[in-house]
């Protein structure tokens, strides 16, 4: 037997490191790329957070737990109580689903997440899990129905047009590169980045520089005068296109509309991609409605082994 395996009662293997799970997990995983066994490996490496990777083989779930310390209302948007908590989920700022089971087992899998100890949150579920629930920091998705960029200005509401080209405009004197090897993220883009995070209302992890020179995706560099003021990191999912992070000189934010022009391009790449659909993540939501994303609402879950916190649980956050 694997060392570095515990076995539950319920059937659920719990494994240490990424490195030891079968790999039977990437088809219960699916089309989650940042569930898949690959992912997992470069979070594990560049963004430690006492993850553990949980697996029933024969019931077919998966899901992964790691320990934060955070605000556990902010999210739901009702109190101030910052623990540390057990989460279930990458630890990753993403907005996707962080658990895969069939429908027949979510019972299964929501009495093994309320068995995990005192406290354990899920971020970013959806009405399946027999638990404790409120509404969470709601995610912002666009279907792709264009075939270029002008098609999608010329479908715009004329104020939002409006909006759109004023904005491509101070754009025009700009350079956008795509990194030949994610290994040459520079520490100033690094600094972009904790730019952004810092100033979020909505703190999870702090990524690693090793992260972004690690992880497989596409980040793009915007140059001006051939220095660098920003990025943005993206990762293609099937036909999906997802906005994971950027980051950017706050500076030169307003003279040239930099996180509204970062999100165009996220729409031109989509639809040059001929992706169906673009994934927004969550926040700035005001920004993201302008230009066409719709609001898709995502739970919190508290699960618990303790009949009080459970019952207190309910009473703030019931959705």
């Amino acid at each position: 037997m694997d060392t570095n395996c515990i076995i539950s009662s319920e059937g659920f293997q719990t494994f240490e490191h990424p490195d030891d799970i079968p790999a039977s997990w990437d088809d219960i995983a699916g089309g989650n790329i940042f569930l898949l066994r690959e992912s997992l490996s470069v979070l594990h490496n560049t963004n430690p957070c006492q993850q553990k990777y949980h697996f029933n083989q024969l019931d077919k779930i998966i899901f992964v737990t790691y320990r934060l310390r955070i605000n556990i209302f902010a999210f739901s948007e009702r109190l101030n109580l910052n623990k540390t908590v057990t989460v279930v989920g990458v630890p990753l700022s993403v907005a996707n689903k962080d658990y895969a089971c069939k429908p027949e087992n979510l019972d299964l899998l929501s009495r093994r997440l309320n068995s995990l100890g005192r406290l354990c949150i899920v971020l970013n579920g959806e009405e399946d899990l027999m638990l404790i629930k409120g509404y969470t920091l709601s995610e912002y998705v666009m279907d792709i129905r264009w075939n270029s960029m002008s098609d999608y200005i010329d479908a715009l509401r004329s104020h939002y047009r409006y909006r759109v080209l004023k904005s491509l405009r101070k754009f025009e004197l700009l350079q956008v590169e795509e990194l030949k090897s994610n290994h040459d993220f520079s520490d100033e883009l690094y600094a972009y980045y904790l730019e952004v995070f810092n100033k979020s209302q909505h703190k999870l992890e702090k990524l690693t520089i090793e992260f972004f020179r690690t992880y497989p995706s596409k980040i793009f560099v915007i140059y001006d005068n051939n220095h660098s003021i920003g990025f943005i990191q993206l990762k293609k999912q099937g036909d999906e296109l997802v906005f994971m992070f950027c980051g950017f000189d706050h500076h030169k934010n307003l003279s040239r509309d930099l996180y509204f022009n970062l999100l165009l391009f996220i729409v031109r790449m989509g639809i040059d991609s001929q992706c169906k659909t673009i994934r927004f993540g969550q926040t700035t939501e005001e920004s993201k409605a302008k230009i066409g994303a719709v609001e898709r609402r995502k739970l919190l879950y508290i699960a618990s082994n303790s009949k009080a916190l459970r019952f207190l649980g309910r009473m703030m956050i019931n959705a």
